[in-house]
């Protein structure tokens, strides 16, 4: 980010923190006869949904909604001879993205800090801008049936009244943020 009136640009470096991440993996084949074969996976990642240090710590503070990946999966293999085979394969995979992209760049934790705030800093009303006006009455307002609701409501971040956002706004083009 640019500060002005400063002749070099800000650089912000996160404080060292340790969350704890893994990957069970769980693999089975069986093959009952020579033409035919299956196979049976259950994969997942986690990490310890700890609050992310953000690089101001106690201001720009986050927490992720569910830091999970999982993925189940069958496929059945059959040989009709020697040069041609039928294959197919069902499952699911599942990764609740809510603010972060989970196991980025490996298998690590992912210290996300766009996740949901935890500081009552990034209220709006108690950071005292909730007379700012807004030009939409219904700004903020989050419907019920969304995803979005559902990880605000489990997680009740400071920013969340139980039925709109009432985050700082980000003023944008000035070189603050």
């Amino acid at each position: 980010m640019n500060v002005p009136g400063v002749a070099y640009n800000y650089e912000g470096n996160r404080p060292n923190q340790s969350i704890l991440s893994q990957q069970p993996v769980l693999r089975i084949d069986y093959q009952p006869w020579d033409k035919l074969r299956g196979s049976f996976k259950a994969s997942g990642w986690s990490q310890q949904n700890d609050t992310i240090i953000g690089n101001i710590p106690g201001f720009n503070d986050s927490k992720q909604y569910r830091p999970v990946i999982t993925l189940i999966a069958t496929t059945i293999n059959y040989s009709i001879n020697a040069a041609t085979f039928i294959e197919g394969t069902c499952g699911r995979s599942q990764n609740e993205l809510a603010g972060c992209g989970l196991a980025q760049g490996g298998t690590g934790p992912t210290f996300c800090e766009a996740g949901l705030p935890t500081s009552e800093k990034a209220n709006r009303d108690k950071a005292g801008l909730g007379a700012l006006p807004s030009l939409f009455p219904d700004a903020g307002v989050i419907n019920p049936a969304y995803y979005a609701f559902q990880a605000l409501e489990t997680n009740k971040p400071p920013i969340w009244d139980g039925n709109r956002l009432r985050a700082v706004p980000i003023l944008e083009g000035t070189g603050v943020s």
